[in-house]
């Protein structure tokens, strides 16, 4: 029987949705942020306990949008080479240059890296909550508020994190969520910023209607990125329940570092004290030698087996052609990288599900 590395659970609002998606197609006002967009943005706004939120058509277009706004360009950006591929794009789509810095056990960028990265050259810090654990926020934000440059968050992975009980959403000049079918909460395709600047708020809501304004004058040059009302509708269903996936997660995390921490060979991702990640993945860390088979070769045996895998994130992006950078010296990120495999996690799992694939890991 095959288990996923990932399973949306939209399937569970069918009968909830049918009579808001009917009532939104009869009406035939379909996007251009109407009635379930603002809905939307704020049930997340009231969610995260944040300023304003900010719904878009993706966490790739909210993030380019939010350089673009803040007049990012031609700069150095600080960002993480073990990330998913968007992060890089977004750089290289608002005409910077990448500075790649490394990891911690966190896997979240090290801010003793990023000190070091950091000159006069340097545009932004971009940041990512992997796999929804939070970046080093306070350390991060200290060094961006030294050197007066705004410290951005790709916070693709962590809808519903927290930070000292705060939740992500309220840090930095940005934070950008996805709504990807990846994800926990998932608007099919989708993304939303979060943010307590109120000019940049006010931009971005004219950047993603083509740069346009209600009277259809125009200063700046926009793109369009606007979340339609049935992407709106998906996701807003859904928001009630997101504490429950993320409790869900956390007990599933608990269940497998139980059955596996007695393995040798393997580790996993800290968290923090004082974290609490969404968990939108859970990889697991082999030392080869120690555990008897290399990362590729247990991938293989799982899948095998049925069991779904990736590699989040392998290669880095410093070794990919489209953002490589061969002088980058990033040891701990080429490490985790070459050695971490994903494993099943969804919203809502079988703990038998669970242990079969623990046992086959055991083995």
């Amino acid at each position: 029987m095959k288990i996923p590395i990932i399973k949306p659970c939209v399937n569970r609002y069918t009968e909830e949705l049918l009579p808001i998606l009917g009532e939104i197609l009869n009406s035939n006002m379909l996007t251009n942020v109407h009635d379930y967009t603002v809905k939307f943005e704020d049930a997340i706004k009231k969610y995260l306990a944040c300023k304003d939120t900010i719904a878009l058509s993706s966490c790739t277009s909210g993030l380019i949008l939010t350089f673009k706004a803040l007049g990012i360009s031609n700069k150095e950006i600080i960002l993480p080479s073990f990330t998913f591929v968007a992060t890089a794009a977004v750089a290289s789509w608002t005409n910077n240059k990448i500075k790649y810095a490394d990891i911690d056990d966190t896997l979240t960028i090290a801010p003793d890296d990023v000190n070091e990265k950091v000159s006069s050259k340097t545009g932004a810090i971009l940041a990512v909550h992997m796999y929804g654990n939070p970046a080093h926020v306070k350390e991060l934000g200290e060094i961006a508020s030294d050197h007066g440059i705004p410290l951005i968050f790709d916070g693709a992975h962590a809808l519903g994190a927290e930070y000292h009980e705060k939740k992500i959403g309220n840090f930095g000049m940005a934070e950008v969520f996805s709504l990807s079918p990846t994800k926990l909460l998932t608007t099919v395709e989708g993304g939303i910023v979060s943010t307590s600047n109120e000019e940049l708020a006010e931009k971005l809501r004219i950047l993603r209607n083509y740069g346009m304004n209600p009277d259809y004058t125009s200063k700046m040059a926009g793109i369009n990125a606007r979340m339609s009302e049935i992407h709106a509708a998906i996701g807003l269903v859904q928001v009630k329940d997101l504490e429950t996936f993320i409790s869900n997660r956390n007990d599933y995390v608990n269940l497998y570092k139980k059955e596996l921490s007695s393995i040798n060979g393997i580790s996993f991702q800290r968290i923090p004290e004082n974290h609490r990640s969404t968990h939108k993945d859970f990889s697991i860390i082999l030392d080869p030698e120690k555990y008897g088979m290399n990362r590729d070769e247990l991938g293989k045996k799982l899948e095998g087996s049925g069991v779904g895998v990736k590699k989040y994130f392998f290669p880095p992006m410093h070794r990919l052609k489209a953002y490589e950078d061969k002088d980058a010296k990033l040891p701990i990120t080429d490490e985790v990288s070459n050695n971490l495999l994903s494993l099943p996690i969804h919203n809502f799992m079988h703990e038998s599900d669970i242990k079969r694939i623990v046992d086959l890991i055991r083995g």
